[in-house]
């Protein structure tokens, strides 16, 4: 019954994709994506190197990230192949953790791209299959690893001396004052957390612009908070379906309360990306600690406070009815803090209240380039008023 099951939710995804497509006037197709692809090899050396590859291994990378698209599971005409691959072996993981638990994971999910250009993660149920659909739109993958990039390059790096250059330690600083005060040092970060916020506030495509960290260190810092950013937005979306949440037939059923749901849903996935991270090599302490969480939801909260600035022109945007306020919900994560060893639970606290304030000093630097756009008549786009990050 399950493959049967997940046949029918996967072709309802699919009808539902195809006309969402041609509703949003969505053009892109695998199609479109082989063609690039064959065009811009060129183009992703330049990339390979941008990240941090020496010269005589990029052909390597190259072939590497050709066989690894190439083997991600084949989706519908409109599912983007790299979103295919994140999202495939993403969901594969959480669903290992749930059966190495024994958590039921009723008859799985389908997956595939939101084909919008507004920041879409969500799940909803299709009726009489026990079948989740997890849908994404690649924006809101473009828009992790931007922020990812950014905060690589933003949070100090400094080189600990050792007798040994080759065991040398490179420690990251999380330190909220030393973190602000270094991106208000530099016009060239400034611009490009504006131009972060402008771009997804606004519906528009996503920034070209946005640098990756210029060195190892910070290229390793990059990958594990981009990884603690995608672990804990799909464990949240994969939550909502083992929780069977979604199901209310009715608007006045007392047993149905959304806010209740999303912290549901931040606690399952706060708990697998604690032991995502944990399996990782070396550990992921942002996922373990549940930085991942406060990120991505502390940088779509920035996104729904600059969209109400560059309508309204004041930074008093009101709380979100569809999910619990931003300081609620990382409040919840420390509920999971005891899943930690006793050494580590002060320090997952402290990282999660130091990134929060780094998010608000980044919040209060591009502020007033926000509300210089509304006085100049920058608005958003009708695709950015489409219901925000998980809808659910």
């Amino acid at each position: 019954m399950t493959e049967e099951s997940k046949n029918a939710a996967e072709d309802y995804r699919r009808q539902r994709q195809s006309a969402d497509a041609y509703r949003n006037g969505f053009r892109y197709t695998t199609e479109t994506f082989d063609k690039w692809l064959a065009r811009n090899e060129q183009l992703l050396r330049d990339i390979i190197k941008a990240n941090g590859t020496s010269d005589a291994d990029v052909e390597q990378v190259l072939e590497g990230y050709k066989s690894y698209i190439a083997a991600a599971p084949p989706g519908s005409q409109f599912d983007d192949k790299n979103a295919r691959a994140i999202l495939g072996q993403i969901l594969q993981d959480i669903e290992r953790l749930c059966r190495e638990q024994k958590i039921p994971i009723r008859n799985g999910v389908v997956y595939g791209v939101a084909p919008e250009l507004g920041l879409l993660a969500g799940q909803r149920e299709v009726i009489e299959t026990d079948v989740s659909i997890i849908d994404v739109s690649m924006p809101f993958l473009a828009f992790c690893n931007c922020v990812s990039k950014l905060i690589a390059r933003t949070l100090p790096h400094e080189r600990e001396p050792s007798i040994d250059e080759r065991k040398s330690l490179t420690k990251v600083s999380n330190d909220p004052a030393a973190v602000v005060a270094r991106l208000r040092a530099s016009p060239e970060l400034i611009g490009e957390w504006i131009l972060i916020v402008l771009h997804f506030a606004c519906g528009w495509l996503p920034p070209s612009l946005i640098k990756p960290p210029p060195d190892q260190a910070g290229q390793v810092t990059r990958i594990f908070l981009l990884k603690s950013m995608e672990w804990f937005a799909l464990a949240h979306e994969y939550g909502h379906h083992v929780m069977k949440h979604g199901q209310a037939t009715s608007s006045s059923e007392e047993t149905y309360n959304v806010l209740r749901d999303e912290h549901e849903a931040d606690i399952f996935a706060r708990a697998a990306s604690i032991a995502l991270g944990d399996r990782a090599e070396p550990p992921n302490l942002y996922a373990m600690f549940g930085v991942g969480g406060v990120i991505v939801l502390g940088m779509m909260d920035m996104v729904r406070r600059a969209r109400w600035v560059l309508e309204t022109g004041a930074d008093n945007v009101s709380a979100d009815k569809s999910h619990p306020p931003l300081a609620d919900r990382i409040n919840v994560f420390g509920l999971l803090d005891q899943m930690l060893p006793e050494e580590l639970r002060p320090m997952a606290t402290d990282m999660r209240n130091c990134f929060l304030k780094i998010i608000e000093g980044i919040w209060e630097s591009v502020l007033p380039a926000i509300q210089q756009g509304h006085r100049d008549g920058v608005r958003p786009a009708e695709a950015a008023n489409q219901p925000g990050w998980l809808p659910s």
